[in-house]
């Protein structure tokens, strides 16, 4: 599916989340974590359709041009800790892994400054920008 599905069905998840609470909140935290990662996923295929990449993944990126604007970008955010992307990627693994409740929320940095609830809102906004910076860059575009 296409970045904007997943951003939208993200975004329809924020709103059910706001009037959520017990084991309906946590099932809609989680999957509103799956949205946001197949949606950066997405964004990483989009990278690798403008460029005719075949391998649609980070490595496929890496090995087609390891100093491409948009790669340096994206590589910036997700090895900054106290960015929302890498804490974005961080919560999918510990989701996937079942981590408990006080592990997931530690998490969210407190130098993002945000609400465990406001991550997810924060994350969705700012992948959309990431999409439209990167689009913004792309000699092809």
């Amino acid at each position: 599916m296409k970045f904007n599905t997943r951003l939208h069905r993200a975004n329809l998840l924020l709103a059910l989340l706001e009037s959520s609470e017990g084991d309906v909140k946590e099932a809609l935290e989680d999957s509103l974590v799956f949205q946001l990662k197949l949606a950066f996923d997405a964004l990483i295929v989009e990278i690798a359709d403008i460029y005719r990449i075949s391998d649609k993944t980070i490595a496929g990126l890496e090995a087609y041009n390891p100093e491409m604007a948009e790669l340096r970008l994206v590589t910036q955010l997700l090895n900054n800790p106290d960015n929302w992307l890498h804490q974005l990627q961080k919560r999918y693994q510990t989701t996937t892994k079942q981590a408990p409740d006080s592990v997931k929320n530690l998490i969210v940095s407190s130098t993002l400054s945000v609400e465990i609830d406001d991550f997810y809102r924060l994350c969705a906004e700012n992948m959309q920008l990431l999409r439209d910076q990167l689009r913004e860059q792309s000699q092809f575009l």
